[in-house]
C-alpha cells in the first residue's frame, strides 16, 4: 500500500531571516535623545533635518538586510511548498504532471534567485559604502556641534550659536541644547532612528532638502543671522572654523549640504543650505548613495522579490510567455523542447499547480517537513533503482526471434549466463563455447 503524508490544515511557522550579507555602518556616538518641536524652521529645526539625513543614509545597511530578509522568507516559502508537494506524492510512485511541473518550476526559480543574490551582494556592498561615506560627510559639521553642546561649560562662541544659549531644559526649542538634552539634533548623537524613505526618495533628500534656503531663510527670521540680533552662525565658521583668519571665501559643511560665505560681518546673505535638485553638483557623496540605493533595491524588487512572485501568477496568458514555466514543462515531459509556445492544453495543468500551492504551503500534518523530505527522496532513489534492476533481468532479444542466428548470437552476448538463460527459457550448456552457451 502506497505511503501517503496527510498535508497540514493550518500551520504557523516562524522563519529566521538570515542575511545575505553582514555590512554594518558603525559610528561611535554617544546615546541621546531625540525630542520634536513644535515651532518654526528654526537654527537648531534646519540643522535637525540634516541630522535626520545623517541617520536615514548611517541605517542603509539595516534597511536593505530588512529587504533581504524578505527574500530569504519568500525563498524558504517557496521551499516548504516543493518538498510538501514531493513529500505528499508518496513514496512508491512517480509524482504526478502537477507536482513534478511544480518542483521543476520552483527549482528553476529558486536556482535563478540564488544567481541574482551574488549581483545583490556586490551592490549592496557598494550602497553601504557610498551610505556610509555620505553620512559621515553629513554628520561631519556635527562633530563640532558635539563640542559646542557639552553637558557643562560653555564657550563664548558656542553661546552666541544659538545652541546653548538659554537654561537647561529647552533643547525642544533651541535654546539650552546639551548632549543630554539634544532637541532636534538628537539623531546627529546616535545616527539612530533613521528610515529608507519612500522609492521615490531615498532616505527623504526631497522632504529634508525640499528647498534652498538662503539669507535670513538659512535659519528664519527667529533666528536671523543679522549682526547684534537673533543667532548668528558666523560664529561656527568664523570663530570654531577659523574661516576669516584663513581667508577662506566659501566653506562647505556636511558634505556640501551647508554653504557658508563672507560678507556682512555676521550676515549671511549669500550662505545656504541646499536643495535636493542640485546634489549632484554640490553633494556628490549624497547623490552617489542616492543612485546606489536606489540600483540595490531595484534588483531585490525586480530580480528577486520580482522573480519569485511569478510563481503564483494567476493569468496563464501571461504564465506562458515565462521561460521557467516553458522550461519546466519541458522538464517533466508535457512540452518538447522544439515547442515555440506552449499550447492552452496545459493551462489545466497549470491551473491545478496554482491551487495545489494553498494547500502545500501549509506543510505535512506532523510538521517535520525536512525529514519527511529526505525520507521520500531516498525512498524515490530506491524505486528507481529497483525498475533498473528489474529491467536489467529482462529479456533483452525481440520475442519470438530465438530462430534468427544472427539474433541468437547478440542475445547470448548479453545474456550467457544460466540465470539469463532460464530467464530466456533456453538451456544453459556450461560447456559450450563462449556466446554460445545459451540454447534455443
Amino acid at each position: 500500500m502506497q505511503h501517503m503524508q496527510t498535508l497540514k490544515p493550518q500551520v504557523t511557522t516562524a522563519i529566521a531571516i538570515q542575511t545575505v550579507l553582514a555590512v554594518l555602518i558603525v559610528i561611535p556616538i554617544e546615546n541621546a535623545v531625540a525630542e520634536t518641536d513644535g515651532k518654526g524652521a528654526l537654527h537648531h529645526t534646519n540643522l535637525g533635518k540634516l541630522c535626520d539625513l545623517a541617520a536615514n543614509l548611517a541605517n542603509t545597511a539595516d534597511q536593505i538586510k530588512a529587504k533581504l530578509g524578505e527574500v530569504r522568507t519568500a525563498v524558504n516559502k517557496e521551499k516548504k511548498i516543493k518538498q510538501t508537494a514531493f513529500v505528499a506524492a508518496g513514496n512508491f510512485k512517480p509524482p504526478n504532471a502537477t507536482v513534478a511541473f511544480a518542483t521543476s518550476l520552483i527549482g528553476l526559480k529558486v536556482d535563478k534567485v540564488a544567481g541574482n543574490l551574488l549581483t545583490a551582494a556586490d551592490q549592496t556592498a557598494a550602497a553601504a559604502l557610498n551610505a556610509g561615506l555620505a553620512a559621515g560627510a553629513v554628520q561631519e559639521i556635527f562633530s563640532v556641534l558635539e563640542q559646542l553642546t557639552k553637558d557643562t561649560g560653555a564657550s563664548s562662541s558656542a553661546e552666541s550659536v544659538c545652541l546653548i544659549k538659554g537654561g537647561p531644559g529647552d533643547g525642544a526649542n533651541g535654546n539650552g541644547i546639551k548632549k543630554s538634552d539634544p532637541g532636534n539634533i538628537g539623531k546627529c548623537f546616535t545616527l539612530a532612528g533613521g528610515d529608507a524613505g519612500e522609492a521615490s526618495d531615498p532616505f527623504s533628500v526631497k522632504d529634508k532638502l525640499s528647498a534652498k534656503l538662503t539669507g535670513d531663510g538659512l535659519f528664519t527670521s527667529a533666528a536671523a543671522g543679522r549682526a547684534g540680533a537673533g543667532c548668528p552662525v558666523t560664529n561656527i565658521d568664523t570663530n570654531s572654523f577659523g574661516k576669516n583668519g584663513a581667508a577662506i571665501t566659501t566653506l562647505n559643511l556636511a558634505g556640501g549640504i551647508i554653504r557658508l560665505a563672507t560678507g556682512g560681518s555676521n550676515d549671511h546673505q549669500s550662505s545656504g543650505i541646499i536643495s535636493h535638485t542640485t546634489t549632484a553638483t554640490e553633494a556628490a557623496h549624497l547623490y552617489d548613495a542616492i543612485g546606489a540605493y536606489q540600483t540595490v533595491i531595484q534588483t531585490i524588487q525586480t530580480s528577486l522579490l520580482g522573480e519569485i512572485s511569478k510563481l503564483a501568477e494567476a493569468d496563464w496568458k501571461t504564465a506562458k510567455t515565462d521561460t521557467d514555466v516553458k522550461t519546466a514543462f519541458i522538464a517533466t515531459g508535457l512540452a518538447t523542447p522544439d515547442t515555440e509556445e506552449l499550447p492552452d492544453t496545459l493551462e489545466a495543468t497549470y491551473k491545478d499547480y496554482l491551487a495545489g500551492r494553498g494547500r502545500w504551503s501549509q506543510g505535512i500534518e506532523d510538521g517535520d517537513l525536512q525529514n519527511a523530505y529526505t525520507k521520500t527522496v531516498y525512498a524515490q532513489q530506491k524505486r528507481q533503482k529497483d525498475l533498473l534492476q528489474l529491467a536489467a533481468k529482462q529479456e533483452k532479444c525481440p520475442t519470438g526471434t530465438t530462430g534468427d542466428d544472427t539474433k541468437k548470437k547478440e542475445c547470448n552476448k548479453h545474456h550467457d549466463n544460466q540465470t539469463n538463460c532460464e530467464t530466456l527459457q533456453c538451456t544453459y550448456d556450461e560447456n559450450a563455447a563462449d556466446g554460445k552457451k545459451c540454447k534455443p
